[in-house]
């Protein structure tokens, strides 16, 4: 499977799906995909900018939300290839 991506000390996740109801509308009014975004602490951006380099993910550009960096991985590819490497074995 490959190397597990310890990320969870630096930053925390989610994903976003897209709604496939909503697809129907079209690109003009709804423009969501498939992504992860880390959510972190600023100090923390060159760390898991660097983790994510280094497990071959290209990132979006980071943006502030709410006092806290957000940092994007786009594409379902990215997303099913982040949950595998992120998994851990009980």
């Amino acid at each position: 499977m490959g190397r597990t991506l310890n990320i969870s000390e630096y930053a925390s996740w989610y994903i976003r799906k897209p709604n496939p109801e909503r697809q129907a509308e079209g690109w003009g009014t709804y423009k969501k995909g498939w992504e992860i975004r880390l959510v972190f602490d600023e100090d923390k951006l060159e760390t898991v900018h660097d983790l994510l380099t280094e497990a071959g993910f290209r990132t979006g550009h980071s943006y502030r939300n709410k006092g806290k960096l957000v940092l994007p991985l786009y594409g379902k590819l990215a997303v099913e290839r982040f949950l595998k490497q992120t998994q851990t074995e009980d």
